[in-house]
């Protein structure tokens, strides 16, 4: 399994540099522009969307022929693919760390806990997305599965905005509501999110194994 992931990472290795140089200018805008937003926002996105080039490259050159015929099951093949998808995580995760400490220093508007919050916010973000887009990449392919994938996340917008309109036009109030969570705890409703959408990524790797071991090359 360690030559599948290390395969991924050679593939990324190439476009390390371009990212970094792309995170670089995105922080120099946070900080000319006072938001952390686009520095929190930019670091999770390129994460989906390194992690969607190994997708594509093994579709463009069909190695996925030739990877199931190296002595791996097919569930290692999709272990290693997760595996890296987790590790990339991990590194946005640090990257926004360090950032939230160094960007306090330049802007004093700005303070550790608020620019953490929104790296991590984006990363469980990034999470469900790939947890809903990976399944759908095994299934249908690169190019489906974005379609399939946008279709998906218009759907749920518009439920939500269903929702939100009936709590407009019903007799609950949303912000009487919110302000009734006001005594729960909320560092305990962060890990009972971060739980879920864990949870929602170890499903989102069981559908892809059984996707993958009954797809033909």
């Amino acid at each position: 399994m360690k030559g599948l992931i290390l395969k991924d990472l050679l593939i990324l290795k190439n476009q390390m540099r371009n990212v970094l140089i792309i995170i670089l200018g995105f922080v120099i805008l946070s900080l000319w522009m006072e938001n952390y937003f686009y520095i929190a926002f930019i670091i999770p996105f390129y994460i989906v969307m390194l992690v969607i080039s190994t997708f594509s490259y093994d579709e463009l050159n069909n190695s996925n022929t030739y990877i199931v015929a190296l002595p791996y099951s097919r569930k290692t093949i999709v272990k290693a693919r997760y595996i890296l998808s987790v590790l990339s995580i991990i590194t946005a995760l640090l990257i926004g760390l360090a950032l939230s400490l160094i960007i306090p220093i330049f802007n004093v508007d700005m303070d550790f806990a608020s620019t953490f919050a929104s790296t991590i916010a984006s990363i469980m973000g990034v999470i469900l997305v790939l947890a809903l887009l990976m399944p759908c990449f095994y299934k249908f392919g690169v190019q489906k599965g974005r379609i399939i994938l946008f279709m998906a996340i218009m759907a749920i917008s518009l439920i939500i905005g269903i929702i939100i309109s009936l709590f407009e036009n019903s007799k609950l109030n949303i912000a009487s509501f919110f302000n009734q969570l006001e005594n729960i705890n909320f560092a305990f409703l962060i890990m009972i999110a971060i739980a879920i959408i864990f949870l929602l990524l170890y499903i989102s790797y069981l559908f892809s194994c059984k996707i993958y071991k009954n797809k033909e090359f």
